[in-house]
């Protein structure tokens, strides 16, 4: 019997520390969700001229789709205009057909050495789409929230059917599990309202 139970008591500790390590990774893949909104977010033209807006567009370049930081440099000229400097100048017709098909409201002009865009000017009506865009994108992020919540609450809940001893233990995970998913919840509101307030902004 004694025998049995140090068995039993090594088996749920060894539970207990895969459950430990398993809920160390929680705040890392919250913070990957959150980083991926703000990283949608900053591709969100609002009428300003800014790298990010095309950056990561992907462009048939050499055969292959690759980011446009990859295959030149962008900056920016002004408050409107944006200037792509291909490292290869042959690939400046396929960088500019990589951005006008990307669906991101801009029209590149092919310079020849360097690739001009000119930002437009927002309508009431596309900063009513860009906020509704920021809303969904920010729906998109909880729903990434909420299943990895139901990941690692279904881990918890296992390890409670597995009868261990540290039930006290585990309700503290499961409160501190809910504590992490609340607080991403909020930065992901806060970070919605600044983008839409951005938006908005004339």
């Amino acid at each position: 019997l004694e025998e049995k139970k140090i068995y039993l008591y090594s088996s749920e500790s060894f539970s207990l520390l895969n459950l430990l390590f398993m809920l160390s990774d929680l705040q890392p893949q919250l913070s990957k969700a959150l980083e991926h909104l703000k990283s949608e977010y900053s591709k969100l033209q609002a009428g300003r001229a800014k790298p990010e807006l095309v950056e990561d567009i992907l462009v048939p370049v050499y055969g292959s789709a690759m980011p446009v930081k990859n295959v030149a440099t962008v900056s920016v000229m002004d408050q409107r205009t944006l200037t792509i400097t291909p490292f290869d100048r042959t690939t400046g017709a396929d960088i500019c057909r990589g951005i006008a098909g990307a669906n991101v409201w801009l029209n590149p002009q092919d310079r020849g050495d360097s690739i001009l865009i000119t930002i437009p000017m927002m309508t009431e009506e596309n900063r009513r789409n860009l906020q509704k865009i920021a809303r969904d994108m920010a729906e998109d992020a909880k729903v990434s929230v909420r299943s990895i919540r139901a990941e690692f609450h279904k881990n918890i809940q296992k390890a409670k059917t597995d009868k261990t001893e540290w039930e006290d233990v585990l309700k503290g995970y499961e409160e501190d599990l809910q504590k992490a998913i609340d607080a991403t919840n909020k930065q992901i509101d806060e970070a919605a309202k600044v983008k839409e307030e951005e938006v908005m902004k004339i």
